[in-house]
């Protein structure tokens, strides 16, 4: 049986606590949203985090020099940390595919 793309989203979210599912959700989900949109190599460029998300990141690193993080937490910052590095590289070949236009 086959699943759909939202689907395994949705049960990703499902795991860990309800106020990390809900930052995580919105920024996988604008990440998924914007791909799906089929975004220009340009936008793909220009592409941002929502105020929401870097709002959130920003006050993960603060806690973690502060205080430290909890391990929900650092799981959390991690993620953040996978979906930058992603964007990055999205970023890096839509530049070289500019380039050769």
């Amino acid at each position: 049986m086959e699943r759909s793309a939202a689907s395994g989203i949705q049960t990703l979210a499902s795991c860990g606590p309800v106020w990390q599912n809900a930052v995580m959700t919105k920024a996988h989900d604008e990440i998924i949203d914007f791909i799906a949109a089929g975004p220009s190599s340009k936008a793909v460029m220009s592409f941002a985090a929502s105020a929401e998300i870097k709002q959130r990141v920003e006050s993960l690193i603060s806690k973690k020099k502060r205080d430290g993080l909890l391990p929900e937490e650092e799981e959390e910052l991690a993620d953040y940390v996978q979906l930058e590095k992603l964007m990055r590289q999205a970023k890096a070949r839509a530049r070289i595919l500019v380039e050769r236009e």
